[in-house]
Parts: structure tokens; C-alpha cells; sequence
């Protein structure tokens, strides 16, 4: 995860691993729907206006991977309400 904060998030070794470590620890919402087949986690607000600049790049490249959750047919959507 960390490697894929690194080119959106300025000194990412460190900050980038405390970027994580806020985005684990942070409230988020889960929507499940089964017409369509997908789980959407919507992120909530972090700490600053950079980190959730860096949270929306974050799951735009999550959502291009297009992971399915697992023992499911559900595709995992990611979203950031902050930005």
C-alpha cells in the first residue's frame, strides 16, 4: 500500500506509512449492493486537505484493479467523501 501512495504523497516512506496508518483507523461506511455485484467503502475525512487529495488518488488506483471481495462476486469500490 505504502508503494502506492508514493506518487501522490511527498515523502511517503515516512508520511505515507502515517497516511495509512490514519486511513486504518478511520471511520468509514460500507454499502453493499447485490443487483449490481459491488461493496462500496466510502472513506471519510482525514486530518488535512493533502491527505485526502491523496486518499481520492488512492482509490482511483484501488478501483483500477478491479478486486473482487473475497468468497463473493462483489467488486470492491473504493470512495473518499472529502474531495
Amino acid at each position: 500500500m505504502a508503494n502506492l501512495v508514493r506518487p501522490h504523497y511527498a515523502n511517503s516512506d515516512k508520511a505515507g506509512r502515517t497516511l495509512l496508518k490514519e486511513i486504518f483507523t478511520s471511520p468509514a461506511d460500507i454499502f453493499p449492493d447485490y443487483e449490481n455485484k459491488t461493496l462500496t467503502e466510502v472513506l471519510h475525512s482525514l486530518s488535512s486537505p493533502r491527505r485526502n487529495r491523496a486518499v481520492a488518488e488512492l482509490c482511483t488506483t484501488l478501483n483500477e484493479t478491479q478486486t473482487i471481495y473475497p468468497q463473493t462476486e462483489h467488486k470492491i469500490k473504493f470512495k473518499s467523501i472529502a474531495v
